[in-house]
């Protein structure tokens, strides 16, 4: 089943983020205690919403997206 798997790859330690930070690809994938391409695997599932900076073509991540994929988790 998906969704045990996504349980057992996440860190059980809530982080503890400003829901309106901004963190980028690996800083996400840290947090959350799952590599980085799991970030872009859980984003094409839909369960993370990535934004983009732009100016500087960069993809980053909410503190409170983040927060709602953990929780989504638990």
């Amino acid at each position: 089943n998906t969704y045990i798997l996504k349980i057992d790859m996440v860190t059980h330690t809530k982080p503890n983020i400003d829901p309106k930070g901004r963190f980028g690809v690996v800083a996400t994938a840290k947090l959350l205690g799952i590599h980085r391409t799991t970030v872009w695997r859980w984003v094409e599932k839909g369960w993370l919403r990535p934004s983009l900076n732009s100016s500087a073509n960069r993809t980053f991540f909410l503190g409170a997206d983040i927060m709602a994929a953990w929780d989504a988790c638990f």
